[in-house]
């Protein structure tokens, strides 16, 4: 019996990565049975928008808010259902457990429980995101840096049959400055699954469309150099003015972005979480999606972001990163890369005035093919082959 746990998010947050994951499990493992743990509000949703009848949903009472942060509640309530899970687990008889998502200090808990009670019979394996940008000390904050080591030292003393996945080869390659090879050798590599559409037909243009749109999509912060769409738009403010583009954010705003808000930007949804039914349709009026992540944050996770905007056939304009780098590498070019936002600039004044055309229809087809490619009966058969 398989158990897939999802400790640490609520509701919609990493919803449409957890219904991808879990249909991956279930082609693992077609035989199963499989339960999935998680917060109420989530493990419902997942019932509903995945249809998977051989999957048993187990839900527990949330234990923060995520309008009103508490790090104290959040680390007591990710330990205290890492903890009940595996009590579950054991009264269910289960022989390999998936943990989505854990923060740090719930890598570091699940370690040090697994080391006094030893099944051999047992196996975990452990989804790692964005907590790995924890490792890059430089530049950092105390607790950031804190964070980092407990996380290392949390992933040192897992145990020797313990998996880790990452979602994507580049990822793990940086990883060896960080980690032993013995531990290297514990981690495998997928594509990061989704959901893809393939009814959604990308069109460089939309009909009746006078103005194009530029638009970055989730949360906006300054760890993803969120603040540079503001000085991309003023250094295109007369074609703004001129009515031939605009530029919108699509997402949550936290407050660290606000001094660098201007009126050249459309800022949708800025205050709250957006309901996906709602992101996604605002997502689909875009032309184009602005990424200004570059290596100093995105270089040890994938982003969720760059395959909702794959699945929507839209393509991309992005500082460069490693991330982006290795994913048109090796499934073809999906997007530009610049390598900063004056760069941006001139390569949008060349696609507003028709310069681009056939390289960007270019990145459409191989979009279409990357959804068709990379399906998940594909992704799990290369996973299952790791395992």
């Amino acid at each position: 019996m398989i158990l897939v746990s999802e400790v640490v998010h609520p509701g919609e947050v990493h919803l449409e990565f957890n219904i991808a994951l879990l249909k991956v499990f279930c082609y693992v493992y077609p035989n199963g049975p499989i339960i999935y743990r998680a917060e109420k509000e989530q493990s419902d949703l997942v019932k509903t928008r995945s249809s998977l009848s051989n999957v048993e949903f187990c839900e527990f009472k949330g234990y923060y808010d995520p309008r009103n942060f508490s790090w104290l509640k959040r680390i007591t309530g990710e330990i205290k259902q890492i903890h009940n899970t595996l009590q579950l687990g054991r009264k269910k008889n289960v022989d390999t457990y998936l943990w989505t998502c854990l923060f740090p200090t719930g890598h570091f808990f699940l370690s040090l429980y697994l080391i006094f009670f030893r099944n051999k019979n047992v196996k975990h394996l452990i989804v790692l995101h964005g907590e790995l940008e924890f490792l890059k000390s430089a530049n950092r904050k105390h607790t950031t840096a804190a964070f980092g080591l407990v996380l290392k030292l949390a992933i040192n003393l897992g145990r020797r049959d313990t998996q880790y996945i990452v979602l994507g080869n580049r990822i793990k390659d940086h990883l060896e400055k960080y980690f032993s090879k013995d531990i290297i050798k514990k981690i495998v590599t997928v594509l990061h699954p989704y959901c893809y559409d393939l009814n959604i037909k990308p069109a460089l243009f939309k009909e009746n469309e006078s103005s194009l749109a530029f638009g970055t999509i989730g949360n906006q912060m300054l760890s993803k150099n969120s603040e540079q769409i503001f000085d991309l738009a003023n250094m295109l403010e007369e074609k703004i003015n001129n009515g031939v583009l605009n530029f919108r954010t699509i997402g949550k705003v936290l407050p660290e972005i606000n001094p660098f808000k201007n009126k050249l930007v459309n800022q949708l949804y800025p205050d709250a979480f957006v309901p996906y039914s709602i992101f996604e349709n605002e997502a689909r009026k875009l032309n184009f999606v602005l990424f200004f992540y570059s290596n100093d944050s995105y270089q040890l996770c994938a982003s969720g972001a760059v395959f909702e905007v794959i699945k929507l056939g839209l393509p991309i304009i992005s500082i460069y990163n490693d991330y982006f780098d290795w994913l048109f590498e090796d499934y073809g070019k999906m997007g530009f890369l610049c390598n900063n936002v004056f760069e941006m600039n001139s390569l949008i004044r060349d696609i507003v005035d028709g310069k681009l055309t056939a390289e960007i229809n270019e990145m459409l087809e191989n979009i279409a093919a990357f959804k068709i490619k990379n399906n998940l009966h594909s992704i799990a058969a290369d996973l299952k082959s790791k395992l």
